[in-house]
């Protein structure tokens, strides 16, 4: 009797899901599986591998639908045991809320599938960062897992300089830094921001009006101008710096504007 090959590699399929939209999501390939040949067994792949999220507010919930994840268990040479599925989530903070459309599937050749939600809302702490998960299945005497996370994402944004004299003849402007977060994995999308309430006296405006943002990018700049006009009537007044995405206020900030200087 010839011995059995040590192992061979089964292929998985991974299918690509392209989801748009600000914040959008991101897929990479799942790892080979090995396995011994001629045994019985199953693999488990999921679809994508990797969601991100445009947080809500900071430290809050995420924006959007839930996000879901198709989980797929296929039977290898003539395995039929039910496969139990769970998540194991080791990160920092509370994991958001998850559930299964059903935690025990029977695998086939084609594969036995079930889809995991990620959930979100206000209720829900979930900092910006990024939340690794381990999909496991157990099931006749096997335990096989699969890699997945979940990326939520944002941004930070400071101005420079905090106060300023506004003169009569040119603007003064203001630089805005905006910084996509977390730091490895950031935001990516398209930041529109601009200024309101005004103090009387001056006009501000933001030059570009949205910043855009790819994988991979790192912090980028823009200004806001502030002009002056007529007699104020106020020494200094607050200009707040206001951003959108999403149909959302993220990130507000306040500087101060100065019509008079000191003697």
């Amino acid at each position: 009797m010839n011995p059995p090959r040590a192992a061979v590699v089964w292929p998985l399929a991974v299918a690509l899901v392209a989801l748009a939209g600000c914040g959008g999501h991101n897929n990479t390939f799942n790892p080979t599986t090995i396995i011994e040949e001629g045994q019985p067994d199953f693999v488990i792949t999921v679809s994508p591998t990797k969601h991100k999220a445009l947080a809500e507010l900071p430290g809050t919930g995420f924006q959007g639908d839930p996000l879901p994840y198709l989980v797929t268990v296929r039977s290898v040479n003539g395995f039929s045991s039910p496969v139990t599925l769970s998540l194991n989530y080791s990160g920092p903070g509370t994991f958001p809320v998850l559930e299964w459309s059903t935690t025990v599937v029977t695998p086939t050749p084609s594969g036995a599938t079930a889809t995991l939600s990620i959930g979100n809302g206000y209720d829900e702490k979930v900092p910006i960062g990024i939340y690794p998960m381990e999909i496991k299945g157990v099931g006749g005497g096997l335990t096989r897992t699969v890699n997945a996370s979940l990326v939520v994402t944002g941004y930070s944004m400071t101005i420079q300089p905090r106060s300023q004299f506004i003169p009569i003849e040119d603007p003064a402007v203001f630089t805005v830094t905006f910084t996509p977060l977390p730091a490895s994995d950031g935001f990516t999308g398209t930041i529109e921001f601009g200024s309101f309430g005004n103090p009387p006296g001056c006009l501000a405006s933001a030059s570009p009006g949205s910043v855009t943002f790819a994988e991979g990018d790192g912090p980028k700049t823009a200004s806001v101008l502030v002009h002056r006009y007529g007699q104020p009537m106020f020494d200094e007044g607050d200009l707040m710096v206001h951003t959108h995405c999403q149909n959302q206020f993220w990130v507000n900030d306040d500087v101060r504007v100065i019509f008079n200087q000191p003697e």
